[in-house]
């Protein structure tokens, strides 16, 4: 089971596994908004393991528009208020292809 540190910008969040091992560090990048714009992962040394980082693009308002990682990317697009209404994800390798989800979102939020 994975568990997440706390979180603290700018700095490490750490995550464990059910042993309280460390597993991973995750550094965060912002922009000029203070909004995440990216995610750099590192495992623990020596365990052999790779992990792309991810990059985000936002738009004005603050909604992600895109994102790019190691298995692919993803396009997302907001109604007129701000509400994810899908978002369509690209695989490389076993799963390439692409994919989209849509999302029906009531006035109340639901």
């Amino acid at each position: 089971m994975m568990r997440r540190a706390g979180f603290i910008p700018r700095r490490p969040a750490t995550g464990t596994d059910g042993r309280y091992t460390p597993l991973t560090s995750q550094i965060f990048s912002y922009n000029s908004r203070h909004l995440v714009a990216g995610i750099t992962y590192s495992a623990l040394s020596g365990s052999g393991i790779t992990v792309p980082a991810a990059a985000l693009q936002l738009r004005q308002r603050g909604n992600r528009t895109s994102m790019s990682d190691g298995s692919g990317g993803a396009t997302y697009h907001f109604d007129e208020l701000s509400r994810m209404d899908w978002e369509e994800r690209t695989f490389t390798g076993g799963l390439a292809g692409t994919y989209r989800m849509s999302y029906v979102t009531t006035l109340q939020g639901n």
